[in-house]
């Protein structure tokens, strides 16, 4: 019926405007392109709306699967399908409490068996050189200073800062079967002086050789031993100690699992080469490279 009688007006406006084409031409063309917007407007708004109407009428008639009707697109309208939902519900969250539970377990367990093995000279010398830094950064942590870590590049002259009181200090992490070497000590020093820094710690699970000793001894320098930092690990580290919130498992001791969340790790072939990734990304982002 619209479309009927916008046909009608149209027409009519047509008519008058070949009567009167010297009357008014440019008021007519204006009158007439603003009433053709409008009547197409019109047209395929009625359109719409005819076919949303269609669209609801046609779920209105649609059933869920227990058979009743008007619920397919609003299942809280059957008692049936809004009950199979909280049930589906419920279980989501017991599965997640479930893993939450094992997860911690688990960390618990890794742990309690990292924490017995770093007590050993055997396993502190075939640490992952990563995992070693960490340990001894969590270490120095516990003595009270304020430890942080430079991005891991592997050899450098340095593993870290050390502040404690006012006063900075380098820190080097040798996790060695040998001896440390006369250049650590060179490059540590150099570094000391260039920063300014009150003194620096070599913290080694090699030896180090009376001439390496002497060479230290006149400067800012402090040389942690293997039997000095199975002291400090024994101290430091209760055998019933909790999970430390930071705490990351060493990969090589357990390497499936993730450190931070539990989940299982997957290797990854990245743009820049492999590294080990969460699976239970996004939710957790841990990665560490394969060296």
């Amino acid at each position: 019926m619209q479309t009927i009688l916008g046909i009608l007006l149209y027409a009519v406006l047509i008519y008058y405007f070949v009567e009167n084409r010297s009357e008014n031409l440019a008021w007519l063309v204006a009158i007439a392109f603003i009433y053709s917007c409008c009547f197409i407007f019109a047209v395929i708004h009625m359109h719409y709306v005819d076919y949303v109407n269609k669209k609801k009428f046609k779920e209105l008639k649609e059933q869920c699967q227990n058979g009743i009707i008007c619920t397919k697109h609003n299942i809280f309208n059957c008692l049936d399908c809004n009950r199979i939902v909280e049930l589906h519900q419920e279980e989501a969250r017991e599965k997640t409490h479930k893993e939450k539970l094992e997860n911690e377990i688990l960390r618990q367990k890794l742990y309690e068996e990292w924490n017995s093995e770093i007590r050993f000279p055997e396993y502190l010398k075939t640490m992952d050189p990563m995992a070693f830094e960490k340990l001894v950064f969590d270490l120095f942590r516990r003595l009270g200073y304020d430890a942080t870590e430079t991005p891991y590049v592997g050899d450098g002259a340095y593993d870290g800062y050390l502040r404690r009181d006012g006063h900075l200090y380098l820190l080097q992490c040798k996790r060695t079967k040998g001896s440390i070497g006369e250049s650590i000590i060179h490059d540590l020093f150099g570094s000391i002086t260039a920063l300014d820094a009150s003194g620096g710690i070599i913290v080694t699970t090699g030896s180090v050789s009376e001439k390496e000793k002497k060479l230290a001894a006149d400067k800012p320098l402090e040389i942690i031993e293997m039997k000095q930092l199975i002291e400090l690990i024994k101290k430091y580290y209760e055998e019933n100690d909790v999970v430390p919130d930071n705490y990351e498992v060493p990969i090589e001791s357990h390497d499936v699992f993730c450190p931070k969340c539990g989940s299982k790790l997957r290797k990854i072939e990245g743009k820049h080469g492999k590294f080990w990734g969460c699976s239970a990304y996004p939710e957790c982002r841990f990665i560490r490279s394969i060296k």
